[in-house]
């Protein structure tokens, strides 16, 4: 690529500026990438979405579990962001093994 050079007046002296050499960048790697949103697809994830929401949802909810074990599992889901998902049902969880804890408390 030829470069020009260009010439400036400066007090009546002729000084000649040299070239600005230019870099030649690669094109973005997302430019030729196009993002097909078909709708099937979207509706295919979703759906898979809320299988797996209500296989967690029926994890948290599981009485036969104990409760330590429940508690990392909704430790996990708060570290994983996850937990807004199952609000109602991990408050539910939380207060029934304090009553349990509560009355076993009572016990002694």
């Amino acid at each position: 690529m030829p470069m020009a050079s260009s010439s400036v007046n400066v007090d009546g002296q002729k000084e000649t500026i040299p070239p600005v050499k230019t870099h030649n960048y690669f094109s973005s790697l997302w430019a030729d990438m196009s993002f097909s949103f078909d709708k099937q697809v979207q509706e295919g994830y979703a759906e898979a979405i809320e299988t797996v929401k209500e296989e967690v949802r029926i994890m948290v909810m599981a009485k036969d579990s104990k409760p330590k074990d429940k508690m990392m599992l909704i430790d996990t889901l708060e570290r994983l962001g996850l937990a807004y998902h199952f609000e109602q049902e991990i408050e539910h969880q939380i207060e029934r093994i304090f009553k349990f804890h509560a009355q076993d408390d009572n016990d002694l």
